[in-house]
Order: C-alpha cells, then structure tokens, then sequence
C-alpha cells in the first residue's frame, strides 16, 4: 500500500461531494493539453482538510505534510477537498428559483437528497422587487451541505460479515495503525449520524460560533444611484473570502412585452482559505498526537542458575 493513500475508497458520486468532476490548470495560456483531471474526493479526505490551513503551491503532486495525515498526500487530493467545502457552502440560488428539495427525500433510508429543475412558468415567472433581494432570506442554498463526517448522506450500516484473515495479518494491523481515524480514515463510524441540512436551506441560518451571519448581501449600485432596472443583487460569503453570487433580470418588467435576461451567477476568487473569525477558532493549534502505548512489562531479575554436582564416587585406598 503506498504510504499516505487511503485505506477504503468510500466516496459518494452524484448525491455527495462528487456531483461534478473539477479541472486544474495552472496557465491557461498553453491550451488543452495543461488541463488535469481532479481525482474524486473521500471523507476522509474532506475531514482532514478541515483541520489544516495551507496555502496552495500550485503543482498537483507536491506532498502535503500534515498531521493528522491527508489520505492520498498530494496537493491534489487536498484541493478537491477544498474545491467541494467551497462548492457545498457558496451555490447560492434564490428561493423557489433553479433546483427544490425532492418531497420524497426524507422517507428513504439511508436519506438521499435529489435535485430538479423548478419548472417556472413562463408567462408569469417569479419576481423579486429590490428591497427583497437586499434581504438573506430571498436567497438559499443550491448544493447539498457536508456533514462533519465528510459525506452528505449518512453512511450505510454495513452487514455482519465474517472477519477477513487478511486484516488481522501484522502489515494489515500496522497500516490500520498508522491511518486510524486520526488520520480520516473513511472506514470509521459515522460520527455524525443526524440528517444533511439538504437543499433550499436559507443563507440566513449561517451563523459562527458567535453568531456573527457568515453572509453579507448588497445591491450595486448602491445609495443614490440605486434603481430597480440598473441596479444587480449579490450575496458576498464572509466564510469564503472572494465567493460571490450575483442576479440580475429578477425584477418584475415594466411591460409584458419585455423580457429581461434572468442570470445568476456564483463566483469564486481567492486564495482556498477560510476567514478565521473571532473565537476559540481563531488561530490554527495543530492537532496534538495520540497517547502512547504502553511498554511492555519489564523481565524481573534473573536468578543465577543452580548447579547440582553429582556425587563423587568414594576412592579406594
């Protein structure tokens, strides 16, 4: 097994943080061929990143030195976990615009969370007049949220199998050692068992630990020069430095005849890192290492072995 790999590939596809596949370049300008290909994202992963801040290198396959250990090691594996933290938290819609929360979702077991297209009526499409887009609750979010334990479902409970001879061999205990769940291994219980927050949650509700909102939304123009026509609405993350979600042509046309070009448009721009707020999570403290096993039992003293001599045979005179 190479060193830093993960122990299970335990991803989600379509319903997790794999929903869309992510290509790098570091220079566009050399076309095509300086485009990779992301891998796919694990929770282990995805937990992992949440406890390092680091600033990208910008080459793929420099090694990521962190405890605990980032499963895969690479720079790569770190910023696709970064990639969908950013995704899951900034996909902004407004409400009862673009995607809604399947009704059916929350019977299943596991629950699995779905996406559809809102069908808008065309004659008459939802509008919002100015002052409603300048509040948090006009706009929720379009991309399913990760639960702390990497996964946007809860994870399936497997059934009892028979225990594998195989991981009970001494390389198979040592790696299991050496990426345990300190390090996210993704074959560790769920430590999260409750439900995701699902689709259509409203930006309102995000708060810190502090209660400070974790959104600012604003129109621009702005002040005087503010009207309904000219004026565009965003949504700017104070999580997320440089992600910002504009819409505009969702006011409601001045004649029937018109009809304005509705876009909403989510944007990110900057550096990969999250804004440590005021609070205990202001500053970075590494992760402090396990306890140490404990020593064997020390040999007591050894006795001096005791020698029997046989009798010796009388002499003859």
């Amino acid at each position: 097994m190479p060193k830093g790999s993960p122990v299970t590939f335990d991803c989600e596809g379509v319903e997790g943080p794999n929903k869309y596949t992510y290509w790098v370049t570091a220079d566009p300008a050399f076309g095509a061929a300086s485009w990779v290909k992301l891998p796919h994202v694990t929770p282990g992963q995805v937990r992992a990143a949440r406890l390092h801040r680091r600033l990208l290198t910008g080459d793929l396959a420099a090694p990521v030195a962190c405890f605990p250990p980032l499963p895969g090691g690479t720079e790569a594996h770190y910023l696709r976990a970064v990639v969908a933290e950013i995704t899951a938290d900034c996909g902004l819609t407004l409400a009862g615009v673009g995607v809604e929360p399947d009704d059916d979702a929350a019977a299943e077991e596991p629950p699995v969370f779905k996406t559809k297209a809102a069908e808008e009526d065309e004659e008459n499409p939802k509008c919002f007049a100015l002052p409603e887009l300048k509040l948090p609750e006009a706009w929720v979010h379009a991309e399913v949220d990760i639960r702390p334990s990497g996964r946007c479902q809860v994870k399936p409970v497997p059934e009892e199998e028979e225990p594998d001879p195989a991981a009970s061999t001494p390389d198979a205990l040592r790696d299991a050692f050496f990426a345990g769940p300190a390090a996210g291994l993704d074959g560790a219980p769920d430590p999260d068992p409750g439900l995701s927050k699902g689709l259509c949650r409203s930006i309102a509700d995000d708060v810190d630990g502090t209660g400070k909102a974790l959104w600012a939304v604003r129109a621009a123009p702005s002040g005087a020069a503010e009207t309904p026509s000219a004026s565009l609405c965003f949504a700017k993350s104070l999580k997320w430095p440089g992600a910002v979600t504009v819409a505009s042509g969702f006011g409601a046309p001045s004649s029937s005849a018109e009809k304005p070009k509705r876009r909403l448009t989510s944007v990110y721009v900057g550096f990969g890192l999250p804004k440590a707020h005021k609070g205990p999570a202001a500053t970075h403290t590494p992760r402090a290492p396990g306890a140490v096993g404990t020593e064997c039992a020390m040999p007591g003293e050894e006795e001096a072995d005791v020698v029997v001599e046989p009798p010796k045979a009388a002499e003859e005179e």
